[in-house]
């Protein structure tokens, strides 16, 4: 087994197992262990293992929405979330139907954008549960929060 060093960016604490990280090495992996300072990676297709201190956030796109099972709805006119952006920018909303839980009687996340902005705001439903997100490991904790399932994503 082999450690690979470049520059950290994620610390342990910021990820669970079975989150998605980009390494600058190995492409896309899937955390299976954490420990207190580095954790252990394997590539997608299970072929290779390795310890990690250094892989990057993968940050979340339309593309990596869609393989994930959301769904595309462009949003014409004013929304309710003025708060968060400009009312003439285009808004955008990937939808993605979950089961009710104990913690969710809501049937639907959102990951919401507008314009050219850098985040998605997750939601639940119409807004009960907001929160701004950049990177994919943040989505899949998120649902995993609240379903209590892991989102399969398809890189």
């Amino acid at each position: 087994m082999e450690t690979l060093k470049t520059k950290t960016t994620l610390s342990t604490s910021e990820f669970r197992i079975g989150n998605l990280v980009n390494h600058p090495i190995m492409g896309y992996c899937k955390v299976i262990c954490i420990r207190a300072k580095s954790y252990d990676c394997a590539t997608i297709d299970g072929g290779d293992w390795f310890i990690s201190e250094n892989s990057e956030p993968i940050p979340l796109s339309p593309d990596i929405l869609l393989s994930a099972g959301f769904k595309y709805l462009k949003v014409e006119g004013v929304s309710s979330f003025e708060e968060f952006h400009n009312p003439d920018e285009d808004t955008h909303c990937w939808s993605f139907n979950v089961k009710s839980t104990d913690l969710i009687d809501s049937h639907e996340i959102c990951l919401v954008k507008w314009g050219e902005e850098e985040y998605f705001t997750f939601q639940l439903g119409r807004g009960t549960y907001r929160k701004k997100i950049k990177y994919l490991h943040e989505l899949q904790n998120g649902m995993f929060f609240l379903t209590g399932e892991e989102l399969t994503i398809n890189l």
